[in-house]
C-alpha cells in the first residue's frame, strides 16, 4: 500500500488548511459495486416494509435509473460512468434523493420526477453539458410514471402537459444555473465548464483539461541545473510540480526518476521558488523537457565544480537559509521553522540572481525546503533581509581558495504518511577543510510542524554537531487530487521513519565520499501556466460557494416548486 495511503488511515495526522484543501473537500471514494447494491436491496426492503404499495415508484424508478446508466455507461464514450460501482452509486444516491423528498413533501409522484433533477446535475456536471444528456437524465422517471401511474389513464392530457411542463421546468432551471455560473470565466473558459473537465482528470485520468492549461498558457525561459556526483543526480529544474493527478509537470519528479534510474543513477528533484505559475502547462511540453534533461545527463561533465564551503544563516521571522557555495553555482536554501513556510515567489529568484551577476557571484539558486507547513503569513521583507545576508557570505567563502568537493549519498526506502513512495536520500557535500553539508532529500508535499526540527537534530547527533543540516521536500503533486483523503497530507513523522534513518545514518558514515561534482545547464523556453495560475485559483474562490448554493437551492427547492405546481393542478 501507498505510503501516503497507509498515513491516511492513521488517526491524529495533521492536516494544513489550506486554501485548495477546502475544494478538494467534495471528493471522495466508493466502496465496491456489491457493497452499495446491498445498500439499495436494504433500502427498497425498508421502503417495501413501510411505505407497502407506494414503494412500487422507487423500486420502479431505481430499477430504471440503472437500466438507463448500464445502457448510457456502455454507449457514451468518455463517460465517467464507465465503471459499475459509479452508476450503482448514483443510482442509490437516487433513491436516498427521492425518499428524502418523499418525506419532506409527502408526494410519491413529485418525488420520483424530482430524481431527474439530481441525474442532471450529476451527469451535466461529471460529463459535461450537452442538451441530449438532459434525455438521458429524465427518461428513468418520465418511464416510472408511465408504467406505474394509473392517474394517466384518467386525465392523460393534463398529465402529459404538467409532466413536461415538469421537465422542462428542471432542465430551463439547470441552463439558468450554467448561464449565472457561466459568467465566471477565463479567456472564454466557463467556470462550470472547467469543473468538468476537472471531474473528469480526478475520476477517468482524463486530461483535455491540459487543452485549457495550455491556451492559457504563456512560454518563459526555464533553466535547469544537473548537479552529478557519482551515481546521483540532484536536479534543479525551475519548475513546480503540479497542478495535480497527471497534468501539467505533476508528474515530472517520478519521471525524472524513471529515467534517471535506467541510466544508473539515484536522482532528487529539487523545489525551487515559484508556485503554479511555474507549472508546465502540458504533459506534452513536460515529454520536450524530459528528452533535453536526458541529453544532458548522456553528455560528459559540462562544468567541474570545486567548492567554496558552505554556511547557515538565520534572520527574523524565523528565516533561515543553508547556503552551498561553489565557484560556478551557488545555492541558497531557504527553511522557516516554527512559522512555516509555502511556495515563495519567483520574482525573488529573479531579482537575487541579478543581484548576484552584479556582484560577480555567478549563478545563485533559491530552493524552497518546503519543510515545515506553514502557521503564519510570510514576512518577504524579513526574507529579503536575509537573503542579502547570506549573498554577503556567498561573497565572502568566495573570497576563499577553492577546493575540490568531497560528496556521498545514500538512498534509501521507509515508510511514514505522506513520503510518496517511501523514498528519501541522503546527500553529504564537503571538502578536506571547508564545512560540511547534509541534505535529507524526502519526496513529498511539505510536513507537518516541528518533524523538520528533529530530523535535523537527528543529522546533527549522529554526524556531529558541526555539520550543517537541512532537511527538504519536492512539493510534489503527483497524487494531489486523486482522493481527497490524500489531498495535501505532509511528510509525518513515524517509528520506520526513525528507525530507518538511524539505521541508514550508521550505514552512511562508513561511505567514502568522491571528489568530483559537475554540473550541466540546460536553458529552454517552455510554456507555463504564468499568472493564469492565479486567475484560475480567483475564478475558483469566486464561483466555490456561489455554485454550492446554487446546486444546493436547485435540488431542494424545485421539488417544493412541483409539488405546488402539481398541487395547483390538483394531484
Amino acid at each position: 500500500m501507498d505510503s501516503r495511503l497507509q498515513g491516511c488511515a492513521l488517526m491524529g495526522l495533521y492536516r494544513p488548511k489550506t486554501t485548495v484543501g477546502k475544494y478538494y473537500s467534495i471528493l471522495f471514494s466508493l466502496p465496491h459495486w456489491k457493497v452499495l447494491a446491498v445498500a439499495i436491496i436494504g433500502i427498497l426492503l425498508l421502503t417495501v416494509v413501510i411505505l407497502r404499495y407506494e414503494s412500487t415508484s422507487f423500486i420502479m424508478n431505481t430499477l430504471l435509473t440503472l437500466f438507463v446508466l448500464e445502457v448510457y455507461g456502455r454507449i457514451v464514450r468518455g463517460t465517467v460512468f464507465h465503471k459499475l460501482k459509479r452508476r450503482v452509486g448514483l443510482s442509490l444516491t437516487i433513491l436516498v434523493y427521492s425518499l428524502i423528498n418523499y418525506v419532506l413533501l409527502k408526494d410519491w409522484r413529485v418525488s420520483t420526477i424530482s430524481t431527474a433533477i439530481m441525474l442532471v446535475i450529476v451527469i451535466q456536471g461529471l460529463d459535461g453539458t450537452r442538451w441530449w444528456r438532459y434525455i438521458v437524465a429524465v427518461t428513468p422517471s418520465f418511464l416510472t410514471l408511465l408504467i406505474i401511474d394509473q392517474i394517466i389513464l384518467e386525465f392523460p392530457n393534463v398529465y402529459t402537459r404538467l409532466l413536461f411542463l415538469s421537465f422542462l421546468m428542471i432542465i430551463f432551471l439547470d441552463l439558468v444555473i450554467y448561464v449565472v455560473m457561466g459568467r465566471h470565466r477565463i479567456n472564454g473558459f466557463k467556470a462550470p465548464d472547467l469543473g468538468s473537465l476537472f471531474l473528469r482528470n480526478w475520476l477517468n485520468g482524463d486530461r483535455e483539461i491540459e487543452k485549457v492549461f495550455e491556451k492559457l498558457g504563456v512560454y518563459h525561459n526555464v533553466t535547469s541545473y544537473i548537479l552529478r556526483t557519482d551515481g546521483f543526480a540532484l536536479v534543479y529544474t525551475d519548475l513546480h510540480y503540479g497542478p495535480f493527478s497527471n497534468t501539467g509537470s505533476s508528474q515530472l519528479p517520478m519521471l525524472i526518476r524513471n529515467t534517471y534510474l535506467k541510466l544508473g543513477l539515484d536522482v532528487y528533484l529539487l523545489h525551487g521558488f515559484g508556485s503554479h505559475d511555474r507549472n508546465i502547462a502540458s504533459s506534452d511540453y513536460v515529454k520536450d523537457y524530459l528528452a533535453r534533461l536526458e541529453t544532458a545527463i548522456l553528455d560528459d561533465c559540462g562544468k567541474e565544480l570545486k567548492y567554496h564551503g558552505s554556511f547557515k544563516v538565520k534572520g527574523k521571522d524565523y528565516w533561515e537559509v543553508t547556503g552551498i557555495v561553489f565557484d560556478k553555482v551557488s545555492f541558497l536554501i531557504v527553511s522557516r521553522p516554527v512559522k512555516g513556510i509555502d511556495d515563495l515567489p519567483y520574482e525573488l529568484q529573479v531579482e537575487y540572481a541579478l543581484k548576484a551577476k552584479h556582484l560577480g557571484l555567478g549563478d545563485v539558486i533559491l530552493v524552497d525546503a518546503h519543510n515545515w507547513e506553514r502557521q503564519e503569513g510570510m514576512d518577504f521583507e524579513e526574507l529579503r533581509k536575509t537573503l542579502d545576508e547570506s549573498l554577503g557570505l556567498v561573497e565572502k567563502m568566495r573570497s576563499r581558495v577553492p577546493e575540490e568537493p568531497l560528496a556521498k549519498h545514500l538512498c534509501f526506502k521507509t515508510n511514514a504518511p505522506g513520503l510518496i513512495e517511501g523514498e528519501a536520500c541522503l546527500l553529504q557535500i564537503g571538502s578536506s577543510t571547508y564545512e560540511e553539508t547534509i541534505l535529507l532529500l524526502l519526496r513529498g508535499n511539505n510536513m507537518e510542524p516541528g518533524l523538520r526540527d528533529n530530523l535535523v537534530e537527528l543529522l546533527r547527533k549522529s554526524l556531529g554537531g558541526e555539520v550543517i543540516a537541512e532537511v527538504l521536500t519536492n512539493d510534489e503533486h503527483t497524487e494531489t487530487g486523486i482522493r481527497a483523503n490524500i489531498t495535501y497530507i505532509p511528510v509525518h513523522y513515524s517509528d520506520n521513519l526513525r528507525r530507518d534513518l538511524e539505521i541508514q545514518l550508521k550505514r552512511f558514515k562508513t561511505i567514502k565520499p568522491h571528489g568530483r561534482i559537475c554540473v550541466n545547464e540546460e536553458n529552454l523556453n517552455v510554456k507555463l501556466f504564468g499568472k493564469s495560475a492565479f486567475q484560475l485559483e480567483q475564478l475558483v474562490r469566486k464561483s466555490y460557494v456561489e455554485s454550492a448554493f446554487l446546486l444546493i437551492a436547485y435540488a431542494f427547492a424545485t421539488p417544493v416548486l412541483l409539488k405546488f405546481i402539481w398541487g395547483m393542478a390538483g394531484f
